[in-house]
């Protein structure tokens, strides 16, 4: 498998977590949303939509969207219940997820602060409590901001 993610990405840190958590082999290729790797040719092939996280099978098929890759990888272990109530349980917490938790990542730039979001500030605990937790996530460098870079994000 190849990863196409972003370091300071939450949506391809959460892939890069699992993985880790799965101790899945993977070849990671780093790719700078803001210096327009995602407009290539070759990248929109991948990703017609050219955003991160995009997971490329062995079989050549590829799946984009973190939530949707989750779910791949999640497939068949424990991290994904079987039964019909915790795979709705599990479509919970990847919506809560992706509308709430995403503010761990910006609350540093943001001034937010996560104490004051308990449940938030105890599902990080208990992550980074983990076997196999992966400490690599990283702020987002200075192209990323407004006008400095290339991307399907400047409104430029």
């Amino acid at each position: 498998m190849r990863l196409h993610d972003y370091p300071a990405s939450g949506n391809c840190y959460k892939v890069r977590l699992l993985l880790a958590l799965l101790d899945r082999p993977y070849e990671r290729v780093p790719t700078d949303i803001f210096a327009g790797e995602t407009l290539t040719e070759e990248f929109g092939r991948l990703n017609p939509v050219r955003e991160t996280p995009v997971l490329e099978l062995e079989s050549g098929e590829v799946i984009v969207q973190s939530n949707a890759i989750l779910w791949y990888l999640a497939e068949g272990t424990e991290f994904l219940p079987a039964d019909a109530v915790g795979g709705a349980q599990t479509v919970e917490w990847l919506h809560f997820e992706q509308e709430r938790i995403v503010y761990t990542h910006v609350a540093p730039d943001a001034g937010i602060e996560l104490n004051t979001w308990p449940a938030v500030q105890s599902w990080i605990d208990r992550i980074e409590g983990l076997p196999g937790f992966v400490d690599d996530y990283v702020r987002y460098p200075d192209n990323a901001r407004p006008g400095r870079g290339r991307s399907i994000y400047d409104k430029g």
